[in-house]
């Protein structure tokens, strides 16, 4: 499996993770999505990332844990801004404030950089001890 291939993975794992849950959260009538993004999150990568160390036999070397990090990122950062403007255009028909909208996106996406690091290694961790791949 190549990166851009485990990319686009993440990509329709993470964004069918999130209707899921979604729809899971509508049928409950439940209005609190704190947290559930995290595991949404830690969900998406521990697939991609399993199945990248399955098809390859070894993990991210670090060209390519950097380019996962950060592609990762990206498609984490195009969620985001899809999740905080959409909902607004769609309910109240106009665009947000893009001051409050920029802080709250980069306070998140900054968050969700140190989440995406810590779970990518954290997998490496888990897939050793797991005797998947070697140390």
């Amino acid at each position: 499996m190549t990166v851009p291939n485990l990319l686009l993975r993440f990509c329709l794992f993470y964004i069918g993770l999130i209707i899921v849950a979604w729809i899971v959260l509508v049928l409950l009538r439940l209005e609190n999505f704190v947290g559930l993004d995290a595991a949404l999150l830690f969900g998406a990568i521990t697939l991609v990332s399993r199945q990248f160390a399955k098809s390859n036999g070894r993990y991210f070397s670090k060209e390519e844990k950097t380019r996962v990090i950060l592609g990762m990122l990206a498609i984490d950062f195009v969620i985001q801004v899809v999740l905080s403007v959409f909902p607004s255009i769609l309910f109240s028909g106009r665009v947000p404030q893009p001051g409050p909208i920029a802080l709250m996106l980069g306070i998140v996406v900054f968050i969700h950089f140190l989440a995406i690091s810590l779970f990518v290694t954290m997998e490496r961790r888990f897939l050793v001890k797991q005797g998947l791949i070697e140390a």
